[in-house]
């Protein structure tokens, strides 16, 4: 196995109800998708149902060889 581990940090603005939905939206991203280990992320709201998602993130693939 070879494993391709990073740590990332995100700064997203999202239109969203709340903030869990907030999150939830920026993990669907490509950026996130199918590569995030753990993630330790936080939305505050901006106004007009707009947050702003920040956080650092552990990303990585895993490969059998």
């Amino acid at each position: 196995m070879k494993f391709d581990v990073g740590i990332g940090e995100i700064d997203n603005k999202v239109s969203a109800p709340d903030a869990n939905a907030a999150i939830a939206k920026v993990l669907q991203s490509p950026q996130l998708k199918g590569h995030l280990v753990k993630g330790d992320l936080k939305a505050e709201s901006v106004g007009n149902q707009q947050l702003r998602v920040t956080g650092k993130f552990l990303s990585g693939d895993i490969t059998l060889l």
